[in-house]
């Protein structure tokens, strides 16, 4: 007799407030002494030991009947015959004896997915949606990992497990005797209030005027001020002051309020236009043609829109 093994697959059978039952999916292979896989009914006995060999048997299913199809089969371990009190706590091993033939060896090791029968002796509630998310989070981010929220500091630490110490607001407070200070040899957390994140090291660009812009960055968390280019108006806003005249050529002359438009009258009034003296008293006021309409903002800091939140650090 010759046995091929398929695999080995756990299965769960639950009713609501009901014990769950341990059984075990178990697929093969069966062929005859030459070879030629096996056909209809078969007879085996099942056995689980503590050991690969010798050991101490721990369960045993006697003359089960499977179907068997072109060699193959499946059957349920521990239905009808329950495992008992096995806890699937330590490795074991099966074996299989078809009926009147020896004990097929070696013996067959449970892999890892038939000790998932364990997990039936957890407590209820040891393990919550809430408690599996936050270990699985604090699992995957590292130490010094920074997250944006809207939770204070106690909010934070609560959803995430409650351990107040795991997660700590960027305000420069001290972090002495966590990883995060261990790691990077600082003690306390960065100070984010009001501030932008930027990238590390330096950085150059050439400007599409040919100018070249160097940025420096400098290492992980050093504070850099801020900023403001001056800058200065070349084409100051000016009103038209049209003037009603007697000819054909057209007169006008112009009011700027700022330096730089005309030499002559570098606050005042110029005309331009042609040479001819005015004949009109009647002066008309047009409305401003660039830059000086409505009202300009006022501020004490040059800033983009934006919506304050709370920068945290893991520190443990």
């Amino acid at each position: 007799m010759k046995k091929l093994i398929i695999g080995i697959l756990i299965l769960f059978t639950s009713v609501l407030f009901a014990q769950i039952p341990k059984v075990l999916s178990y697929q093969g292979y069966l062929t005859d002494a030459g070879g030629t896989p096996r056909n209809g009914n078969a007879i085996i006995t099942f056995k689980l030991y503590d050991a690969p060999s010798g050991g101490n048997m721990l369960w045993s299913e006697v003359d089960k009947t499977v179907i068997v199809e072109k060699g193959f089969f499946a059957t349920l371990l521990g239905s009808p015959t329950s495992f008992g009190s096995l806890a699937f706590d330590k490795q074991y091993y099966l074996t299989l004896t078809p009926q009147g033939e020896n004990e097929i060896t070696p013996r067959i090791p449970l892999t890892s997915s038939a000790y998932a029968v364990n997990a039936a002796s957890v407590a209820d509630n040891a393990i919550t949606t809430s408690k599996l998310a936050a270990e699985v989070m604090n699992a995957l981010v590292p130490i010094g990992t920074i997250i944006i929220s809207a939770l204070s500091e106690a909010q934070l630490n609560t959803l995430m497990g409650g351990n107040t110490g795991r997660w700590k607001i960027c305000d420069g407070q001290t972090c002495s005797g966590t990883t995060y200070a261990t790691l990077t040899g600082r003690s306390t957390v960065p100070d984010l209030r009001g501030m932008f994140i930027r990238g590390a090291s330096s950085q150059q660009k050439t400007a599409s005027t040919g100018e070249l812009i160097t940025y420096n960055g400098s290492s992980v968390l050093t504070f850099q001020e801020d900023k403001v280019q001056g800058h200065a108006h070349t084409n100051d806003a000016h009103y038209h002051l049209t003037n009603h005249y007697q000819g054909s050529d057209v007169a006008h002359a112009e009011f700027w309020g700022g330096a730089g438009q005309s030499t002559a009258n570098p606050h005042g009034i110029g005309r331009y236009g042609n040479s001819q003296q005015m004949t009109s008293t009647e002066i008309t006021i047009k409305a401003p043609s660039a830059y000086n309409n409505g009202t300009p903002r006022v501020s004490t800091e040059t800033k983009p829109a934006s919506v304050s939140f709370n920068y945290f650090i893991k520190v443990n």
